[in-house]
């Protein structure tokens, strides 16, 4: 079972150490990219399995494949209006607007930063951070192409 949830990746332009503020951060992002995480379960029967077992299980990932930066302005990142879409073969199987429950990615991103830095690795310049699912957990099928739009950002295609 492959797994495919689309996201948002905040790529740095500068390294955020020390306790980096909202602005900070905002500063920090040179480029805004769409980007599609797969999770490969590691459960034999993902379906009939426990909750909390499926949820330890998706706590990896498999692969992470990066869209090209847009041209966006970093700043103007709002998770409350990003447009997301997935579609499997040409099938759409996903469409949001919202879809990513944390709303707020600069927030995420400081307590990123702080917690990154007391265990000694510090978020750097190059590094990508992701805003986690604007489409929620969808399977494809073994030969699928996959097809990741976040409107304003752009695509990113794959096949299994």
């Amino acid at each position: 079972m492959r797994g495919v949830e689309v996201e948002v990746g905040l790529r740095l332009g500068r390294d955020l150490v020390g306790a980096p503020s909202r602005s900070d951060c905002i500063r920090a992002v040179e480029a805004l990219l769409p980007v599609v995480e797969v999770v490969e379960t590691r459960l034999a029967n993902w379906s009939e399995s426990p909750a909390l077992a499926k949820l330890a299980d998706f706590q990896s990932h498999g692969a992470l494949i990066l869209g090209q930066p847009s041209a966006i302005d970093p700043a103007t990142l709002d998770l409350r209006d990003v447009r997301a879409e997935l579609a499997f073969d040409g099938q759409t199987v996903a469409s949001t607007r919202g879809g990513n429950p944390a709303s707020d990615a600069w927030r995420l991103l400081v307590w990123l930063a702080g917690h990154a830095e007391a265990r000694g690795r510090p978020l750097r310049a190059g590094d990508v951070i992701t805003t986690g699912s604007c489409t929620g957990l969808l399977f494809a099928a073994p030969a699928a192409r996959v097809s990741a739009q976040v409107l304003r950002l752009g695509e990113v295609v794959l096949h299994f």
